[in-house]
């Protein structure tokens, strides 16, 4: 008999300390995970913050209340760098014009990117993006769309040097080396503009047709929606309005 109340003993000691693991494991594993996933959002949550302070900093220099601007930020665990080189055009025919117009540039955003996100200003439009789950505008663009009068900016950010910065506090000191504009009018019929953006990722390209058709809703096109993407990387919108401004301003940037 104590024989085999010895074997319980020994069977039930066993079984407890066995469950005990299992619910360590499962603990540390499922703590370890909910651990991540605070620090992914917090990181993605701070980047986004820094980057707001970088794009308002942006449009103060396009809309000429500053003509230089020193934007500091703690990017934490990720890195601050140089996007790949996008292209706007914008193409205006019909009104007085007797053909067709085009004002084309490149640019180079600039783009925090950590584990799982990465956060890009690009024209005055921020975007979220986090990879398979999607993108998102978080703020912008600047412009005024209508069928009387349209505004589209075209910031061309310049990088001094095609270059990355990881953690800690960095700077992006930016300037304005150059602003021009167009304006355009229409006599007895209306302009028709196309504005295309190429060289974009996909989720970013999305993004901008997104917004784009929001911005020109009720703007009078010949199709509908107005904005499409005929390729993975190109947005190409149509649309009609009596007056065209087009500005263009060149801001340098540095990243320290």
């Amino acid at each position: 008999m104590r024989s085999a109340r010895s074997q319980s003993d020994v069977v039930g000691f066993v079984i407890v300390f066995g469950i005990v693991i299992v619910g360590l494991v499962s603990v540390s594993a499922f703590g370890l995970s909910a651990l991540e996933t605070t620090r992914d959002a917090t990181v993605a949550e701070s980047a986004e913050f820094a980057m707001e302070s970088v794009n308002a900093d942006i449009e103060s220099l396009y809309t000429g209340i500053a003509g230089s601007r020193t934007t500091e930020l703690n990017v934490e665990s990720g890195t601050l760098g140089v996007g790949d080189r996008t292209s706007m055009t914008v193409s205006v025919s019909g009104g007085r014009l007797s053909g067709t117009e085009t004002i084309s540039r490149t640019f180079r955003p600039i783009v925090f990117s950590g584990d799982r996100t990465s956060v890009v200003a690009e024209n005055t439009l921020l975007i979220r993006d986090q990879g398979a789950s999607g993108a998102a505008a978080i703020e912008g663009p600047l412009g005024t769309f209508s069928g009387e009068r349209t505004v589209v900016p075209m910031v061309v950010t310049e990088p001094t040097a095609v270059e990355s910065q990881t953690g800690g506090t960095l700077q992006v000191e930016s300037i304005v080396t150059d602003a021009t504009g167009r304006v355009f009018t229409s006599g007895s019929s209306s302009l028709d503009v196309t504005v295309e953006l190429s060289g974009l990722p996909d989720n970013r390209a999305t993004v901008w047709r997104r917004v784009l058709n929001e911005r020109l809703a009720g703007v009078p096109s010949s199709r509908s929606p107005p904005c499409t993407t005929p390729s993975s990387d190109t947005v190409d919108c149509q649309f009609e309005t009596n007056t065209l401004v087009a500005s263009v301003v060149t801001i340098q940037y540095d990243i320290r």
